[in-house]
């Protein structure tokens, strides 16, 4: 188990994703991913990041009050993602272009992420804001689930803005070792 304050290699990182792979498959987030980065409207990307949701999320669609809610008036569930993917697009958007392991955790970084990790939550839980998020801007949100937060992060906004400062530290130090490993530049 990976604890906060741990340090990872980048051969670590490899080898727990082919660990992961290998027990629960990618195809899902493959073509969720796919649809997502081909989708020219907010209502082209509503549906992968729906089904993906009710895939690696379901958890919280089974077990949690608000997601039974949310799979009981599925109709009500896709809405209120649309509005608010319509509602949070600009900002989105702009993060879209952040490459994390490069951004520069200003203030005004610091709100976008924010209220679009408030606002996403309220319509698909904190995990599947997270999850959502990473589909539509990969290269900055970081996933993340329950048994993260059990290994010392809170349910809150701005804890998710914590992890994601951690999870920066954590990606340019693998960057930094495979770089200098295979003797290549960082970009």
């Amino acid at each position: 188990m990976i604890e906060k304050g741990d340090k990872v290699h980048y051969r670590e990182l490899l080898d727990a994703h082919k660990v992961f792979e290998a027990k629960f498959g990618n195809f899902i987030y493959n073509l969720a991913i796919g649809a997502i980065s081909l989708a020219k409207s907010v209502e082209e990307k509503v549906f992968p990041i729906i089904v993906f949701l009710l895939c690696w999320n379901r958890h919280w669609y089974w077990e949690n009050d608000q997601g039974k809610a949310a799979l009981n008036d599925l109709e009500g569930h896709v809405k209120a993602l649309y509005e608010t993917l319509r509602r949070l697009k600009p900002i989105i958007q702009d993060l879209k272009e952040v490459k994390l392991w490069k951004a520069d955790f200003t203030k005004e970084l610091e709100r976008k992420a924010q209220i679009v990790f408030e606002e996403m939550a309220k319509v698909c839980g904190y995990t599947g804001a997270s999850k959502a998020l990473h589909l539509l801007a990969p290269n900055f949100f970081v996933m993340w689930d329950d048994r993260i937060r059990r290994e010392g992060y809170e349910l809150e906004s701005h804890q998710y803005v914590d992890f994601l400062r951690l999870m920066k530290e954590r990606i340019f130090k693998a960057l930094r070792e495979y770089a200098s490993e295979k003797n290549t530049g960082l970009d």
